[in-house]
């Protein structure tokens, strides 16, 4: 009989859809990770003793173990099945995980057991769940190779290897925004649990999609103007070993990361953008000697600095997205508009005992999560879609990177390398970044991990496509032209409801109707 406090899945399966998924994989291979559940995670959420969090745990039991589903026929879908406490399947989403593949460098190598952070994967899942306990892997080999003296990589060789999986939340206690998770003492939930099988084969593996071109040297001038992440993108940190990290046309403002973060605090930001640049966007004429874009772009403030409560559905930040929008069309009609998308979080490379236990770490990562980076980036994008607004869409592109690219301990920054491999997407082959430093050569950086370019004995090289030229690929030739469109409905932006309560309600079935699917 089942337990009382078994998962739905233990009574019976009353969902047509999940009964198919799982009645599909009694011939497939599978994994269980770790053997055993993990009984440390339920004891780790219940310790705040937090009534929220308490009534959430009564509706959902946390995830204490999975089941990696690895289907025979090639072209079938790697999916997990997550499995509670007692090993009972469950049947509600919720849960929040990065997966990788590390491949073996050749028979007798398992230097992947225990993966380091800064090991490039070979190929990293898109993970996407199908709020019924199962979540497909949507496989995409890694764009950032990483080549050894044996040319031996992990990028393009032995079909065997290590897999990982790493659980950060369960029971959508990773979608609660500010302020709904304050008194919560152990980070929000967030686990940062890492179960890893090695033997195993590679999984079917699409190529990395390169986001649609924008090309920003068709402008005179490029002005950076937003949080960190955008500005390090831009160039911000000027130099690189011995070369100079900034594209000739790229000039970038202060950082007013948290006034684009308060709706109060806008006019701040534009007042420090006049300030610096406000002669050359008054004059600017939009002709081809003449042309400047404003590149803007928030969201790394919204994650983790808590300065403002979003909204529900993250209503209050979208909003302001369209304002921003709105205020610069008004302010410089004859300027580009260009919005940055979000880059991904990689909680990974938390330092999870060393952050617990100190305050200031809870409080930057008590909200950061995958599932509401995603949805900011989807609806960022259909904002601005809507806004005839062009998009540099930075999200695929940094969730495949693993935690290898990212600054140590910090799940948000991204070290100078990776910035100067994002700002090369949006530029033409022949305007990319060139070095006569032996080393960082056609990008080819040497280096033990990413941040130590000591040791010649590795060379991390990029393998991102890039436009051949103009002729081959179009440029994407935009201007203010898009400022055409209506700004009046800004303020409300598309399938965000404005009205109802913060996002983060006290039972699990509610909670998941608040979110879209």
């Amino acid at each position: 009989s089942a337990s009382p406090s078994a998962s739905p899945a233990a009574v019976g399966l009353t969902d047509r859809k999940l009964a198919q998924r799982l009645a599909r994989n009694t011939d497939d291979d599978s994994i269980l990770l770790p053997q055993a559940p993990d009984a440390k995670v339920k004891t780790f959420l219940m310790m705040d003793n937090i009534p929220l969090q308490s009534s959430m745990l009564s509706a959902c039991e946390p995830t204490s173990q999975v089941k990696v589903v690895m289907p025979r026929t090639k072209s079938s879908t790697w999916f997990i099945e997550t499995l509670d406490q007692h090993s009972n399947r469950k049947t509600v989403g919720g849960d929040e995980f990065t997966v990788i593949f590390m491949a073996y460098k050749n028979m007798d190598d398992k230097s992947t057991i225990p993966r380091s952070k800064y090991e490039t994967p070979t190929a990293t899942a898109l993970v996407q769940d199908q709020r019924d306990g199962t979540y497909t892997l949507d496989w995409v080999r890694s764009p950032y190779g990483l080549k050894r003296p044996s040319k031996e990589t992990h990028t393009n060789h032995r079909n065997e290897g290590v897999i990982y999986v790493y659980l950060h939340y369960t029971c959508d206690m990773g979608r609660l925004t500010l302020p709904l998770k304050k008194d919560w003492r152990k980070g929000g939930g967030l686990l940062n649990s890492m179960y890893y099988q090695s033997n195993v084969t590679a999984p079917p593996m699409r190529q990395f999609q390169r986001p649609p071109f924008i090309d920003l040297s068709q402008f005179t001038k490029v002005i950076c103007l937003g949080d960190s992440v955008l500005r390090n993108m831009c160039g911000a940190k000027k130099k690189i070993g011995a070369t100079t990290f900034k594209k000739k046309n790229i000039k970038v403002a202060d950082n007013v990361g948290q006034f684009l973060c308060n709706t109060s605090h806008l006019e701040a930001a534009f007042d420090l953008l006049d300030r610096s640049f406000g002669m050359e966007l008054n004059a600017t004429t939009n002709t081809a000697k003449d042309k400047i874009a404003i590149l803007v772009g928030h969201y790394a403030w919204d994650a983790h600095a808590n300065l403002e409560p979003p909204g529900h559905f993250f209503s209050r930040s979208l909003a302001r997205s369209a304002r921003i929008v709105q205020r610069l069309r008004e302010k410089h009609p004859n300027v580009t508009i260009l919005w940055k998308g979000p880059h991904a979080i990689h909680l990974t490379m938390l330092d999870w005992k060393a952050c617990m236990g100190k305050t200031a770490c809870r409080e930057r990562v008590r909200y950061m999560s995958d599932s509401i980076g995603k949805y900011v980036h989807q609806q960022q994008k259909q904002i601005m879609h809507d806004l005839k607004v062009p998009y540099l869409d930075m999200y695929e592109a940094s969730e495949v990177a693993g935690s290898a690219w990212n600054l140590d301990g910090d799940a948000v920054h991204y070290r100078s390398w990776f910035n100067m491999l994002m700002i090369d997407l949006f530029y033409p082959r022949h305007l990319q970044f060139k070095s006569s430093v032996p080393w960082i050569k056609n990008m080819q950086l040497t280096a033990n991990s990413p941040h130590d370019p000591k040791n010649k004995n590795i060379s991390l090289i990029p393998v991102i496509p890039a436009p051949g030229s103009e002729a081959t690929e179009p440029a994407g030739e935009v201007g203010p032209s898009n400022a055409s469109a209506n700004p009046g409905d800004s303020d409300r932006p598309p399938q965000a409801p404005t009205e109802g309560r913060l996002l983060g309600l006290p039972t699990l079935q509610n909670l998941a109707t608040r979110w879209p699917v």
